[in-house]
């Protein structure tokens, strides 16, 4: 389902991370945002200033990562 306001992430690594990089690419693998977030509950992520498109999200803590298109 396309996202066009927010995006909702939830969910826990597992490991000893406290805190995750969560990083957004476009899809030519351009870094449009980059942040450091509690090793998740729940996450709101505001995208409404993202031109429309298809967008990258991986989740990377000390011993795993995901990457989910949007």
């Amino acid at each position: 389902n396309p996202a066009s306001d927010i995006l909702h992430l939830s969910g826990q690594f597992e490991g000893n991370s406290e805190f995750l990089t969560l990083e957004i690419t476009d899809i030519t693998g351009r870094k449009i945002k980059t942040l450091t977030i509690p090793n998740l509950s729940n996450l709101d992520l505001n995208i409404s200033e993202f031109t429309a498109g298809v967008y990258c999200c991986k989740i990377s803590s000390d011993r795993e990562s995901f990457v989910r298109r949007f």
